[in-house]
């Protein structure tokens, strides 16, 4: 089935109300929209990001009905969905490869300290 997440994307603007607080303003939204393939799903859906921003009209001019403005930007790559299991050995090799890596980067950085800290205490005690 479809994650929840992905499902909060599909209508981004349901229940959402845009309110201009002056006159000579107008809301202005983006959407960025992506194709979705989901795993035994004949249709294609799409997800789409939100922006928005209130713009400004001129007093004077030819834009001075606000009206709400809509901008699509249609992506040119698509998200295929595809349900996957990892094995639990593939889990502890990344779970160790991750501590391993957070040892060694400890043990790094105490070494750099503790020579920084002799070399700082060396010229301290020849300066005086």
């Amino acid at each position: 089935s479809m994650p929840t997440d992905m499902i909060e994307h599909i209508t981004p603007l349901d229940g959402k109300t845009f309110v201009v607080d002056r006159f000579h303003e107008a809301p202005q939204h983006y959407l960025k929209v992506v194709s979705t393939h989901a795993p035994n799903k004949k249709e294609v859906f799409y997800q789409m990001t939100h922006t928005d921003r209130v713009r400004k009209l001129s007093k004077t001019g030819g834009d001075s009905a606000p009206q709400a403005r809509f901008s699509y930007d249609f992506s040119p790559m698509s998200v295929v969905l595809v349900a996957s299991n990892r094995k639990w050995y593939e889990f502890l090799t990344s779970l160790f490869a991750i501590l391993g890596g957070t040892y060694t980067i400890v043990e790094l950085t105490s070494g750099a300290v503790d020579t920084v800290g002799s070399a700082v205490k060396e010229a301290l005690g020849k300066a005086s």
